[in-house]
């Protein structure tokens, strides 16, 4: 929206420059007023976005993901005159917290699409990743993850979760192995490699293992609770 002063002001002050025949003064003063306008609404855009993203670290810490979105509705010059990519990111963020994960997934996108050139920050990049994951983009995720991963090849959950996307994909299953193995070798057992792995021995089509495999997890992420309870679930006979 603050990207409108500069033309809105210029247009006024050719209209009443040529149309009211207003004097040259009253018309710069115009110009000046709009211009000065634009250079202050980007800096309260700025703080209004710094004093959320410190709320909002303080919120997730906390616990309080959930209060996320109210911080945001409450950081109303940075809603205002904040700049789209950035606030498309921040709204995902707050969508996940509430398990929105396809309108979270969607804000993400939204925020990748607002960076010209495909110059992607990397926390946004990664936070595009996870939403997509959480959602169940496979195939977004599957890319992104892989573009992460030739950066940053010794993050373990990015390794673990391309895995995870290529396995409910049913594609690259061999590449998907070596990636959780990889991941078991560098890091102690967590609940989404362990829930990961029971998907890669589902999509190898050895539903016993994937089940003793999910017979350990205890409490899965919100997000994974459908594919844990399908992970789980036992072939029903068939009537005779």
């Amino acid at each position: 929206m603050r990207f409108a002063f500069g033309p809105v002001s210029l247009v006024i002050a050719f209209g009443l420059y040529y149309g009211a025949h207003a004097s040259q003064l009253v018309v710069m003063c115009i110009v000046g007023v709009g211009l000065i306008s634009f250079q202050w609404a980007n800096v309260l855009a700025n703080a209004s976005r710094d004093a959320y993203d410190r709320a909002a670290l303080v919120l997730v810490a906390n616990g309080r993901g959930d209060q996320l979105g109210a911080r945001l509705d409450a950081a109303v010059p940075f809603r205002l005159f904040g700049a789209a990519a950035e606030r498309a990111a921040r709204r995902g963020a707050a969508l996940s917290a509430l398990g929105r994960y396809e309108d979270a997934a969607k804000a993400w996108a939204e925020a990748v699409a607002g960076y010209s050139g495909g110059v992607v920050p990397p926390l946004v990049a990664v936070g595009f990743a996870g939403a997509a994951f959480e959602a169940g983009w496979d195939r977004d995720a599957s890319r992104a993850y892989r573009a992460l991963l030739e950066n940053n090849p010794e993050l373990p959950r990015v390794r673990t979760r391309l895995a995870h996307a290529l396995a409910r994909l049913g594609e690259d299953l061999d590449e998907a192995d070596e990636l959780l193995t990889a991941a078991e070798r560098s890091a102690r057992e967590d609940v989404e490699l362990t829930i990961a792995r029971a998907a890669w021995l589902a999509a190898k089509k050895r539903p016993k293992a994937a089940r003793a495999k999910i017979a350990a997890v205890k409490a899965e992420p919100p997000y994974l609770a459908k594919e844990v309870a399908k992970l789980r679930a036992r072939p029903t006979k068939k009537a005779r």
